[in-house]
């Protein structure tokens, strides 16, 4: 679920975040999960289209992108480019699997990342705008050890959630 922005500058911060997010939140999965956890983990990347994408139009995308790769005709192939650029494209959703046995546990990982660049009461469930935690930035630029603090105490909180969780 996408968040909503009280104003462009709310926005244009979580922008400057989500980047940076996204490398302490990966690295922390990595490292925590190695480390303490019993449970396999893995990322899994998928194309999301936007509602508003009719599947008739996702479908012609489709064609185009399949006839792209498969002609031999360079100006055919500069054509089918030119009309792609101006379509809808479907964004990335990434999803850390943890799998252990037949349990498997699915996390949306936009949504972690929308949880360490908002402060943290954020909840994608309320219908209210999000706020960025100001915490994350020192002298207008992104603090890196606050980000990566944040990162580590969201994923040792969802680990702990975990059933048999073993620490060393």
């Amino acid at each position: 679920m996408k968040p909503t922005f009280a104003d462009e500058a709310t926005w244009e911060k979580t922008n400057v975040l989500m980047q940076p997010a996204f490398i302490r939140l990966l690295d922390n999965i990595r490292k925590l999960t190695e480390e303490y956890s019993t449970w396999k983990s893995s990322y899994q990347e998928n194309l999301v289209w936007d509602a508003a994408i009719s599947e008739e139009e996702r479908g012609r995308i489709g064609l185009l992108q399949q006839e792209l790769k498969s002609t031999t005709d360079n100006d055919r192939a500069a054509t089918i480019e030119q009309i792609l650029e101006t379509l809808p494209k479907p964004y990335p959703a990434y999803e850390w699997k943890l799998e252990r046995g037949e349990e498997i546990v699915t996390i949306d990982v936009w949504e972690l990342c929308y949880k360490i660049c908002f402060t943290w009461d954020y909840d994608p469930s309320l219908d209210r705008p999000a706020r960025v935690d100001e915490s994350l930035f020192e002298d207008g630029e992104v603090d890196w050890r606050v980000l990566d603090d944040k990162a580590k105490r969201l994923v040792t909180e969802i680990l702990s959630q975990l059933p048999t969780l073993s620490h060393s």
